[in-house]
């Protein structure tokens, strides 16, 4: 063959090459459009799958317990004693913590307590609660603050204020688990909780979870000596 005839085939050949390396950018381009396509796919289902019902709020204590250093400190109670302090102390605000399940928001939301008709103090005599409470913006705990007074009658016997959480708006009360009350055996409530007071020297919190294997049975003088 001349080499006229061979010459002629070059601009075939290079046109050929020209259209293979088109589709392949084709092709590549194309598997990339599609790989991204299924990602944003993914990514809304992900967004439409994400928890929107509404949030539980429960009492933080009868979850996690009332101390990080001690595993075995769930519990739906308290007690204060105004034993330790002055004479001129006549109130004192405990705080206790609520937390909720679910998210965060960029705006404060109520969450309601009510007395229980179980409580043997008397609202405005031997305590008072806060009529306002909220989880605020960004955040899942808050605290209740009650502010228990100093009576005279609890120089003999203790008094109780018992509250429940109520569901409202912007959460439910049905969060609940197996969790047992610290040192017995009584599944704790995530929705309620009692604060024992009193004036007189009482069995610490902590007395059946750690303190009992070192001092023994609970007593007055173990706990003075203490």
């Amino acid at each position: 063959m001349c080499c006229h005839c061979q010459n002629q085939k070059l601009p075939i050949e290079i046109t050929n090459y020209k259209l293979d390396t088109i589709m392949k950018t084709y092709i590549k381009n194309s598997l990339i459009a599609c790989f991204i396509a299924l990602g944003f796919i993914a990514c809304t289902k992900d967004e439409i799958d994400t928890y929107s019902g509404t949030e539980s709020i429960y009492f933080k204590w009868s979850v996690e317990g009332y101390s990080k250093n001690i595993s075995d400190s769930k519990t739906d109670s308290t007690s204060v004693s105004f034993a330790f302090e002055f004479p001129s102390v006549t109130d004192s605000i405990y705080m206790i913590p609520v937390k909720i399940t679910g998210k965060m928001t960029d705006f404060d939301r109520e969450f309601k307590i009510q007395l229980l008709p179980s409580s043997t103090g008397v609202e405005g005599t031997d305590f008072t609660l806060p009529t306002n409470l909220f989880i605020p913006a960004n955040q899942i705990e808050a605290e209740i603050p009650i502010t228990v007074l100093r009576t005279p009658k609890l120089k003999q016997q203790a008094v109780s204020v018992k509250i429940s959480l109520v569901s409202n708006t912007y959460f439910n009360t049905d969060y609940t688990g197996t969790n047992t009350q610290v040192g017995t055996k009584r599944l704790v409530k995530y929705d309620q909780f009692e604060v024992a007071v009193s004036d007189i020297l009482t069995k610490p919190k902590s007395w059946d979870s750690f303190m009992h294997y070192y001092l023994g049975d609970w007593s007055v003088k173990k706990l003075t000596l203490y």
